[in-house]
């Protein structure tokens, strides 16, 4: 197995007994592979941000649980990489040649520094270098 991933909040909260998400057994593999050491995987370090405010606005849960996944996200092996104003460029440009927010292009950034990027996001999908859950799991 191996190699590097990118993956968005989109993976990350199938990972957590928050609802009957579709896919969560296959996106706990990945969250399993990446724990166990079998794959290297980055994230934006606003993902954190993101499952914040997922966890909170959307899911309704406590402010004690959200800190709770936070903190198992930061111990899972994710690597985390912060955008600088150097690299600004590089987003706005993807942003305006893929056609999708500045959040979702920083994913697409990552990825094409980082690997593919793994992701359940359908609009996310129709972009190179994205991978389903599902196609991830099977392929690697």
């Amino acid at each position: 197995m191996g190699g590097r991933i990118v993956i968005d909040a989109s993976v990350v909260l199938k990972w957590f007994d928050l609802a009957d998400e579709e896919g969560r057994e296959l996106a706990r593999r990945v969250y399993s592979d990446i724990v166990e050491g079998k794959v290297k995987a980055a994230a934006p370090e606003f993902l954190m941000v993101e499952v914040v405010n997922i966890l909170i606005r959307k899911k309704k849960v406590s402010g004690e649980m959200a800190v709770a996944i936070v903190r198992e996200l930061e111990r899972s092996g994710i690597e985390f990489v912060g955008v600088s104003v150097k690299n600004l460029g590089e987003l706005v440009e993807l942003v305006n040649k893929r056609g999708v927010s500045a959040y979702d292009g920083l994913y697409l950034w990552l990825a094409k520094k980082k690997g593919v990027l793994v992701t359940a996001d359908k609009r996310l999908l129709e972009n190179d270098g994205c991978v389903s859950v599902e196609e991830w799991v099977k392929g690697k």
